[in-house]
């Protein structure tokens, strides 16, 4: 170590001391005698300095600081956060809007209850209610069915499907597996069981298992294939939703959005069942009793669950079971908001009808 650091880390410790001391430079040399006289017009310096109050900065300091930074652009970390709430936001507003559509509302109506999301949604809301009102296709009369079947059994065989006759000594079986027909109708019973058993061996396939895909894809179709929407389908998908977060945390944010977006799907089919006429003394019940359970195994799950995740999972739930406990419409408000939490004491809904 050279003179010059030796005297830094002696300056450095003699402050410390004067600090220590009220600010009295004599004791602070006291405790470095070797470098006294080195120290002592920088202590005194110090000293000097200290007693000067520092000055704030002026008003017209100010107005420049601000205007540089309304004119800066934000940092890019801002930005992306900006841009991917504003994205889910979005996205979350025509799942909605979707689901409002199916149950009978028209565009307008959607739109008003989406506000702040009307030039991105409104586009794609008025092709999905055009293609609704689309006519479905005509199914062919009875009279082009019979005309059909006549035609093609007055046809000729084709050369490429004609069977050969087989050697006398193969039999009947060997004839009938050689036809085209009995193959094809072979090969689509073996895809069609193999099919049927890979989506039941899926049933119970959790994120990440080879074929929790193919899980996800059976949903789909079954979705597909219903006329309507159905409350008890949605409850028991977003049942699987909360089932799979609670046992795959780290899948978690995901399957708790889609959770909400099933809870969601719900209450607007039950919206449209009451709208219908159904009593809701009948649709309200069950959907209520879902929800506390839910409710439950949220709180229950919350110190393995993504915070956020959680807390709008939680708040979505709750909205829903204040709302059935009303007498209003289950899906005014969009939907979710984050649960209030106490510390660790989450503010509770109350576990009666």
């Amino acid at each position: 170590m050279n003179d010059v650091d030796h005297l830094a880390q002696a300056l450095d410790a003699c402050l410390e001391q004067a600090g220590a001391a009220g600010g009295d430079a004599h004791a602070a040399l006291a405790a470095c005698p070797e470098v006294a006289d080195d120290l002592a017009p920088l202590l005194a310096l110090a000293s000097a300095l200290g007693a000067r109050p520092i000055p704030g900065p002026t008003p017209a300091f100010r107005a420049r600081l601000r205007a540089d930074l309304a004119a800066a652009a934000p940092p890019r970390s801002l930005a992306a956060r900006a841009t991917a709430r504003s994205t889910t936001d979005v996205v979350h507003a025509l799942d909605v809007g979707l689901a409002e559509l199916r149950a009978g509302l028209d565009v307008d109506d959607v739109l008003a209850r989406h506000p702040g999301h009307e030039a991105d949604i409104e586009p794609l809301l008025a092709l999905a209610a055009d293609l609704a009102a689309l006519q479905p296709i005509p199914a062919p009369s009875d009279d082009f069915r019979r005309r059909l079947a006549a035609d093609l059994a007055a046809a000729p065989v084709p050369r490429s499907v004609a069977v050969r006759a087989a050697p006398s000594g193969l039999g009947w079986p060997r004839r009938l597996w050689r036809s085209t027909a009995f193959m094809a109708a072979s090969a689509a019973t073996v895809v069609l069981f193999l099919t049927a058993g890979v989506t039941y061996a899926s049933a119970n396939a959790l994120p990440g298992d080879a074929l929790y895909p193919v899980k996800r894809l059976a949903e789909q179709a079954q979705g597909w294939l219903a006329r309507t929407d159905d409350v008890d389908r949605h409850l028991a998908l977003a049942d699987r939703r909360l089932a799979e977060a609670l046992a795959v945390p780290g899948a978690a944010g995901a399957l708790l959005s889609d959770f909400s977006r099933e809870v969601t799907a719900a209450l607007v089919a039950a919206d449209g069942r009451m709208a219908a006429g159904e009593p809701r003394a009948r649709v309200a019940p069950p959907v209520l009793q879902w929800l506390l359970g839910a409710r439950g195994r949220l709180v229950d799950g919350r110190p393995k669950l993504p915070p956020t995740a959680w807390r709008g999972a939680l708040g979505l739930v709750d909205e829903a079971i204040a709302a059935l406990r009303s007498a209003g419409p289950l899906t005014v408000a969009p939907v979710p908001r984050l649960a209030r939490v106490d510390g660790e004491r989450v503010s509770p809904a109350r576990d009666g009808a």
